[in-house]
């Protein structure tokens, strides 16, 4: 390389050309100042080896401060360069076409195109990113800096030591989770711990004397109107100032939001007490509330609800340390209370039991007969008096001693044994000796030559009731207990059918049962049509003779022809006695006319029946072969036309009693007339009093259908009708019409005991044959006449001497102002029963006309006075049809001491008591009435 100087020779240097030539040496100005590199085809400046065409090893100068020099770099393509614009100040790099791909100035910097960073990106101040877009998915929206904007399906994760996803976002539903990659929830919170995972959230305010500070969780839901007015909440609060650690007492509480308002609802103080409607917990559960305080413990199965209170102080949270109070249903209403407590093994044992259906309370009983009954038959009576009747005078009752013992019941089971008797229920009350000799029979009704019945008998699993139905050699069903029983305890056991399935009742609880055979579980004595034969303690059948005696005591048995509800149970096996509506049922037909519904040979005719219509064609009654398809031999057609007025075909009905319960089945079969059609009783030909069959219940029968239901009597209706009311056509048929009363079809218990005969008390008459059973604690007078009391009465002063007892009828009459002048009735029965001093009637008096006497209306002919001491009087209601009075009046009588006749009276409301007189009478005015009184 050649140097070049002042003193240097072999180069031409002309000071007036602005080229200085050397065709064979590089060129070099002091020193590297200036360098050529002729072989590299390089500039150096500052640098003897330019690196580069032109290298410059310094500071690179354009021009002088303030100068404004402008700087252009040009690539080899056109358009893409660098330019520095010194008076805009402002440095731009082209790319293709010379579009701005970087655009620096007044500290702005400008991106036309992606910027890839293969390092880290250092910010030691404020990064301001006005509009940055990184793979499509951070982007700036607003002054907001967005990442994975919509439409994007990117997640997004921080990192931190030991934690792969401290944070994570997934993109694809905006899930949030700390601790996991995969958030199932808009919240997500999830480690692996061997221990407590807390999340804290801390209130740094306060100090020393201040208690206000808390944190808290709310819960807000939108209202209609797209807001809300209140919130729910978890709060925890400071109980006392945090003054020292010593004093850290938080509580904790539980807001709701009730007609957009919040208020705390429940609350765990420091000490850990906890208060449902107070903040200031006083016990371990605190419930207060401005109206009626109350906590429900329910269940929804059958085992029913339980509170346990435990002595854990003693040996640990134990049974044996516990006593139990239980809430149960077991006939699906009126809940039992029950207390249990444990022995030292833990067995939990009943001790007391309140009856949800009579309120009464038994002690060492499942069954209290009375208000407070001490099991063993030790009651206290109304006077609080304790009746030893277990000890002193127990009932008769026969006992059956395992070998040939047998009452015998087969009138019974002829009168049960109907094609109508699809329900039923059998009661037997006693004690079991022998709990463990296989099937022997409580009772069955058999047939005596065929292999056909329906019996309850110990069952072949010990200490468990089973039954069994078999019809022509074939099971329906059979079922045994879950529970267990034992010997020597009296138990009440009912069989219930209903016509779906048999249930059994132990002591007026529903026995859960597991049924074995379940082939047809509808069958009862209408589908046993063979049996001829009721047993009470063996079996008779298949020509086996007696068998399967049974080792125990009865004292009760009865049988009746319609299902009892759990109600009826519960009070039969508290001791209740059969009520009114339920005595002396049977299976006879009270529609006796011999025609074309009856069950027994019919025949082509309509006798007994009437057809009839107010106005208009007349509706027509008749009897046809096979009607309308039927499988019958003959039933009934009934037509009215399009301008009959109320067409009806009706019959007279004898023998029903106020009061006493049916049933009615009928089959129909429905043409035309709409709803309008119905089936009744009533005391008119138009039967609407009690209407049994009506609207679509006959509609719907479109084919030959049974109907049947049940009523309670309010009237002794004298019309039994088919009506279609109103006017207009219609046809209808119907055939095989039963009306039945139903109840108590057999009563037996010691009242009727005999050591030949058990007298049926029900007044059927089907007394059962006693053999070989022992009548204990017998009354030696009764045998097969009764208790007989002489005609008058030998009266005893003696509070426990039963002197007389008598039964017998009176006539029911009026006066009005003292006087019978003119009054004549339709109906005047009385009845009385007379025990002791104690004397129950009832009556009932209808009038054709009440006279033209006025004055006070009293009731006449009791057929004894009553007692004349203060006090003895009785008052009551009744029930009356066909008067005249103000709306809401209370009808009322009063037998006043030493009286014989029954002063009516009447109450308005809002108005005094007032003597009924004869405006408020009709000439067919009815009265029914019961009361008892002493003599």
């Amino acid at each position: 390389m050649a140097n070049y100087d002042s003193t240097h020779t072999g180069a031409t240097i002309d000071s007036a050309v602005s080229q200085v030539t050397d065709s064979t040496t590089d060129f070099n100005v002091d020193s590297n100042t200036l360098v050529v590199d002729k072989s590299a085809n390089s500039v150096g400046i500052g640098i003897a080896a330019p690196a580069s065409a032109l290298h410059i090893a310094g500071t690179m100068q354009v021009g002088a401060d303030g100068s404004g020099q402008d700087v252009i770099f040009y690539s080899d393509t056109s358009g893409d360069n660098l330019t520095w614009d010194a008076s805009e100040e402002k440095l731009t790099i082209t790319g293709t076409d010379a579009q701005t791909a970087l655009d620096i100035a007044d500290g702005n910097l400008v991106v036309a195109d992606d910027v890839d960073i293969e390092g880290d990106i250092d910010v030691n101040g404020t990064a301001n990113l006005d509009n940055t877009d990184i793979d499509g998915t951070f982007t700036q929206d607003a002054g907001a800096v967005v990442f994975n904007e919509a439409g994007a399906d990117y997640d997004f994760r921080v990192e931190g030591v030991g934690a792969a996803n401290a944070l994570f976002v997934q993109g694809s539903d905006g899930f949030v989770g700390i601790g996991t990659a995969a958030p199932a929830a808009i919240l997500h919170i999830e480690d692996a711990v061997d221990g407590d995972m807390p999340i804290r959230l801390l209130n740094t305010g306060g100090g020393a004397g201040s208690t206000n500070e808390s944190v808290s969780i709310e819960f807000w839901l939108q209202n209609g109107t797209g807001g809300s007015s209140g919130v729910s909440s978890i709060k925890v609060g400071k109980d006392s100032d945090h003054a020292t650690s010593a004093a850290v007492d938080d509580f904790m509480s539980f807001s709701t939001v009730l007609n957009d308002s919040a208020a705390e609802r429940m609350r765990i103080d420091s000490s850990g007490n906890v208060g449902i409607g107070t903040a200031s917990p006083a016990s371990n559960c605190h419930i207060e509330d401005t109206g009626a305080a109350e906590l429900i413990i329910a269940s929804s199965g059958m085992g029913g609800a339980t509170l346990k209170l435990i002595d854990s102080n003693a040996s640990g949270d134990t049974d044996s340390n516990a006593v139990e109070i239980l809430g149960i249903a077991p006939t699906g209403n009126e809940a039992d209370m029950r207390f249990r407590a444990a022995n030292s093994s833990g067995t939990m044992t009943e001790r007391m039991r309140i009856d949800g259906g009579t309120g009464n309370v038994g002690i060492g009983t499942a069954a209290p007969g009375s208000e407070l009954d001490l099991g063993g038959g030790y009651m206290a009576n109304e006077q609080g008096r304790q009746d030893h009747v277990a000890n002193t005078m127990p009932a008769p009752y026969y006992r059956f001693d395992g070998s040939d013992d047998v009452i015998s019941i087969n009138a019974l089971a002829t009168e049960l044994v109907d094609t109508t008797n699809t329900t039923g229920t059998v009661v037997w009350c006693g004690k079991f000796n022998d709990f463990t000799t296989d099937y022997s029979r409580i009772w069955q009704f058999g047939d005596t030559s065929a292999n056909e019945f329906i019996a309850l008998y110990v069952s072949s699993t010990n200490y468990t009731f089973g039954a069994h139905c078999k019809v022509s050699g074939t099971d329906k069903w059979q079922f045994e207990t879950d529970n267990t029983f034992s010997e020597d305890i009296e138990y009440t056991v009912v069989m219930v059918h209903d016509g779906t399935a048999p249930v059994l009742y132990v002591n007026g609880v529903l026995e859960p049962i597991t049924f074995s055979v379940s082939t047809d579980k509808t069958v009862w004595l209408a589908g046993v049509t063979g049996v001829d034969n009721c047993k009470i303690g063996c079996m008779n059948s298949n020509g086996a003779g007696d068998a399967y005696f049974l080792e125990a005591e009865a004292n009760s048995f009865k049988a009746y022809n319609l299902a009892l509800s759990a109600a009826e149970v519960k009070e039969l096996s508290s001791g209740a006695s059969v009520p009114f509506k339920y005595k002396g049922a049977n299976q006879t037909d009270i529609h006796t006319s011999s025609n074309a519904i009856t069950y027994s040979s019919e025949t082509d005719s309509t006798s007994g029946w009437t057809d009839h219509e107010d106005s208009g064609t007349a509706s027509v009654l008749t009897s046809e072969s096979g009607a309308g398809d039927h499988n019958s031999t003959y039933g009934f057609k009934f037509v009215t036309s399009g301008d009959t007025v109320n067409g009806r075909a009706h019959y007279s009905p004898s023998g029903i009693t106020i009061g006493k319960r049916y049933r009615v089945t009928l089959d129909v079969k429905y043409v035309s007339g709409s709803a309008n059609w119905y089936f009744g009783a009533g005391s008119s030909t138009y039967a609407s009093n009690q209407k049994f069959f009506e609207g679509s219940t006959i509609t719907d029968a479109t084919s030959w259908t049974t109907l049947t239901t049940e009523f309670t009597a309010t009237g002794e209706w004298s019309k039994i009708a088919m009506v279609r009311s109103g006017t207009g056509s219609g046809e209808i048929y119907f055939d095989n019409f039963n009306l039945v009363p139903i109840g108590a079809v057999a009563e037996y218990d010691g009242s009727g005991a005999s050591d030949t005969v058990w007298y049926d008390k029900s007044g059927n008459d089907l007394d059962g044959t006693v053999t070989g059973a022992t009548l204990e604690n017998k009354l030696d007078t009764i045998q097969t006449s009764g208790i007989t009391f002489p005609a008058t009465a030998h009266a005893s002063s003696n509070a426990n001497t039963l002197d007389d007892y008598e039964e017998g009828t009176w006539t029911a009459g009026f006066t009005i102002g003292g006087s019978t002048t003119g009054i004549t009735y339709n109906r005047q029965y009385g009845f009385y029963t007379k025990i002791g001093r104690l004397v129950y009637v009832n009556g009932y008096v209808s009038l054709t006309n009440k006279g033209v006497q006025s004055g006070a209306v009293v009731m006449t002919g009791l057929p004894f006075a009553c007692n004349s001491s203060t006090g003895s009087s009785v008052s009551g209601s009744m029930v009356i049809a066909q008067t005249n009075f103000a709306n809401d009046t209370d009808i009322g009588f009063l037998l006043t001491e030493s009286g014989t006749t029954i002063a009516l009276s009447d109450t308005a409301t809002g108005a005094a008591t007032t003597a009924m007189d004869e405006s408020n009478l009709e000439n067919n005015t009815a009265i029914q009435f019961s009361m008892t009184y002493i003599t």
